[in-house]
């Protein structure tokens, strides 16, 4: 499992078998430089491949969320093609975003009962660097997965399903705030960290989703932070609690392997 996020990038090797163990993990951080930030965590990434204890297996790659964008997309029940939801997804990235979205290599989730389902969208460039990498490598590249993909995927399909939830995803440079109910997407919502910090960015994101979805009562959940600053913040936060099943594990304990933590979950 290796992650990739602006300014750091981190890595645990676990070994299969009746329960995954964590082998060995590893952080190189990044000190800041002019470009995009996805190419400095790949050189980072280039240079830390030849020093991991293992020099073959199977690899999924984690996306810090500065490097995806998303979309909850409303394909009603008449698109039933994973061809016309994509199609539509693109679409609407175009819409929202411009011709740049043209350059970005989109996935879709399932579709929910109503027909929402959400996409997100990565440079491909990105992409395709990242399969050059490990192409010349031991290793195998299986997976690339955005954080809050994984991370719902992991901590949140277990949530009860008769209750209004909002998710609340945390990195260094920014959130994402998803709501969802009765197994359906209500929204989902990201941006950078506001006036104030964390905690009353998180404040005001709860506030802003009430007053336009009009749900007052709703579960509020916050995923594992970056780092010991934000997760001291978070829980002054009275009406937010931490994802059930989050708790630091296979002794990915320090914050800044929350990324990590997401994809052994």
């Amino acid at each position: 499992m290796i992650a990739l996020a602006p300014g750091h990038v981190a890595w645990a090797v676990m070994r299969r078998g009746l329960s995954n163990r964590l082998h060995a993990k590893g952080m190189a951080k990044l000190a800041a430089q002019d470009g995009r930030a996805w190419q400095q965590a790949l050189q980072m990434l280039q240079s830390e491949l030849p020093n991991l204890p293992v020099s073959k297996g199977v690899v999924t790659v984690v996306l810090s969320n500065a490097f995806v964008r998303y979309l909850l997309v409303n394909g009603g029940e008449v698109l039933s093609g994973e061809q016309e939801r994509l199609a539509l997804a693109k679409h609407d990235f175009l819409k929202v975003y411009g011709a740049v979205a043209q350059n970005w290599e989109i996935r879709i989730s399932a579709a929910d009962a109503e027909g929402k389902y959400l996409a997100s969208a990565v440079d491909a460039e990105l992409i395709e660097q990242l399969r050059h990498i490990f192409s010349v490598t031991g290793f195998n590249l299986d997976s690339i997965q955005p954080h809050f993909a994984l991370a719902f995927d992991a901590w949140c399909t277990g949530l009860d399903s008769k209750t209004s939830h909002g998710i609340f995803l945390s990195e260094a440079s920014g959130y994402c705030y998803a709501g969802i109910v009765a197994d359906t997407w209500e929204f989902m919502r990201s941006g950078r960290w506001e006036e104030g910090g964390p905690a009353e960015t998180f404040q005001r994101v709860i506030e802003r989703e009430a007053c336009l979805s009009g749900a007052a009562e709703r579960a509020q959940w916050w995923c594992p932070a970056p780092n010991e600053a934000f997760a001291k913040e978070f829980s002054a936060v009275k009406e937010a609690k931490p994802l059930p099943g989050t708790e630091a594990s296979q002794d990915l304990t320090e914050p800044e392997y929350a990324l990590v933590r997401a994809g052994v979950a």
